[in-house]
């Protein structure tokens, strides 16, 4: 007789679950978007604001004004993720993670678009006639930015309504049509539980109807609220929180996401192959519809 010990079986979970992460785009439907080849794209021609003239004389010869314009260019920047899944170890598994593979890839490549856009909001914009020029954040943007002193006395803090003031101030100052142009604000957790300390977001007392649905700011002061964990820092570790409308920023595609999942012939064991790759970028297309909201990280 066999020892009973000898009988036993190991038993394994037989579920693959991917851990929490963002899984969407949480921005792309917030920028103006395009398709686009060629290694660089003219995305936008601005003209300049002008006022008109007064006739001076009956009969004056006509003086034409000068036109001003100003190209935004982008390139693009390409991205891949793969994956082989060995068919012997597949023999030895009874999990097979193609499936939550190709998923989490997806996950991914949502993640690095929105990480284009946040990365554009304050970065370097591609400028000039022939794209070889580039335009700081710094010296176009330097009146836009709302300090980290906001509302703090003099001392770093972090999101409070001061500073929603003063970036809808400098929107409506900068004549951005704020009653047709949607304001968005990106926040990531730690803006959130700024703001929940704010007696004027979460009293009714100040507000016709509540600012919370669900324990979660959805719009206030005319901004909708998108929630995004992967905002930047600046060179002194503080948040730089984007107020944005849609007319502020592009994102351009090449070449949209596309998954495959196939056997590789070439390879011993003839593996299974999940792939995934795309073409994208995004850059800051008007600086007067843009603001940066500075907050302390801690």
């Amino acid at each position: 007789m066999p020892d009973a010990i000898e009988l036993r079986t190991k038993q394994y979970n037989k579920i693959l679950e991917l851990v929490a992460q963002q899984t969407r785009s949480k921005l792309i439907d917030k920028v103006e978007t395009g398709s686009h080849t060629g290694t660089s794209v003219s995305v936008c021609d601005k003209l300049d604001e002008f006022e008109m003239d007064p006739v001076t004389a009956v009969g004056a010869p006509i003086i034409h004004s000068a036109q001003n314009y100003e190209r935004r260019w982008v390139r693009p920047v390409n991205f891949y993720k793969a994956f082989l899944r060995d068919t012997f170890t597949q023999l030895e598994s009874e999990i097979d993670p193609q499936a939550k593979l190709m998923a989490a890839s997806i996950a991914a490549i949502n993640r690095a678009q929105d990480d284009r856009i946040l990365a554009a909001f304050f970065g370097d914009a591609i400028t000039g006639a022939d794209g070889t020029t580039t335009t700081t954040w710094a010296s176009e943007g330097s009146s836009s930015v709302v300090p980290v002193e906001e509302g703090g006395g003099g001392s770093a803090v972090g999101l409070n309504v001061a500073k929603l003031k003063a970036a809808l101030e400098i929107l409506m100052s900068n004549d951005v049509d704020i009653e047709s142009e949607q304001i968005y604000i990106g926040y990531n957790a730690k803006a959130h539980g700024d703001l929940l300390a704010e007696a004027q977001i979460i009293s009714l007392d100040y507000n016709e109807k509540p600012v919370l649905k669900d324990g979660r700011i959805m719009s206030f002061l005319g901004m909708n609220f998108v929630h995004t964990q992967r905002v930047t820092r600046d060179s002194n570790g503080y948040y730089r929180l984007p107020v944005w409308t849609k007319k502020a920023m592009h994102f351009g595609t090449w070449k949209a996401p596309r998954g495959d999942i196939s056997q590789r012939k070439d390879i011993q064991g003839l593996p299974w192959q999940v792939y995934l790759d795309g073409s994208f970028n995004a850059t800051r297309v008007d600086a007067e519809r843009l603001v940066e909201i500075k907050i302390t990280a801690s």
